[in-house]
C-alpha cells in the first residue's frame, strides 16, 4: 500500500541530484525520488534503496533490503559517528512514521569532500543488484567515469571494485 504525503511535507521537496555540469568536473546527474507522475511523494511498504541529502552539502544512500520492519541501513562514505537528525526525519517520514532504528553500515569512505554523491550511487547500486556494501572497496579512481558511462548507456552496472 502507497499512501501521498501531502505537498508542504519536508520530504516532498526534496531535491536528490548531483549536478552533471561541466565535462572538467566530471559529476555526473542522478536523481532518485519517490515522486510519482502527479508530483506526489509516497511513504515506501516494502523493500527500498533511498538516496538522501543530508541538508549540510552531503549524501547518503539508506535501504531496509535485509532489515527488520521498522529498521533501516545508512551507507555513509564520510561518517562522523553521529547521524544527522535531517536523515532520521527523512528516513522516518519515507516509513510513514514507523521508523524504529537507524544504523550505521561501516562501508568504504572517501578521501575527500566531494564524492559522497557517486559514493552513494555505488551503495545504491550495489545493494539493488544484491552485494552489500559493506563488503566492496571501490575503485575511486574510476567511479566518475563509470557512473557516466551507465548514464551514457542508460543502464546501472556494479561499480569497480578492486
Amino acid at each position: 500500500m502507497v499512501s501521498k504525503l501531502k505537498r508542504n511535507h519536508n520530504y516532498y521537496f526534496q531535491v536528490q541530484q548531483q549536478l552533471f555540469t561541466l565535462p572538467e568536473r566530471m559529476h555526473c546527474d542522478f536523481v532518485v525520488c519517490g515522486i510519482d507522475s502527479h508530483l506526489n511523494a509516497h511513504v515506501v511498504s516494502g523493500e527500498f534503496v533511498q538516496i538522501l541529502h543530508t541538508g549540510s552539502n552531503h549524501w547518503v544512500c539508506i535501504s531496509n533490503i535485509g532489515c527488520l520492519p521498522g529498521k533501516v541501513h545508512l551507507y555513509g562514505s564520510l561518517f562522523h559517528d553521529v547521524i544527522s537528525q535531517e536523515i532520521e526525519d527523512q528516513t522516518n517520514d519515507l516509513l510513514g512514521g514507523d521508523l524504529v532504528s537507524l544504523e550505521f553500515v561501516p562501508v568504504q569512505q572517501q578521501t575527500n569532500d566531494s564524492d559522497c554523491g557517486v559514493f552513494a550511487i555505488a551503495f545504491a547500486v550495489s545493494l539493488a543488484l544484491g552485494t552489500d556494501p559493506m563488503h566492496v572497496t571501490f575503485d575511486v579512481r574510476r567511479m566518475r567515469l563509470h557512473l557516466a558511462a551507465c548514464l551514457k548507456d542508460k543502464k546501472l552496472n556494479v561499480f569497480p571494485i578492486f
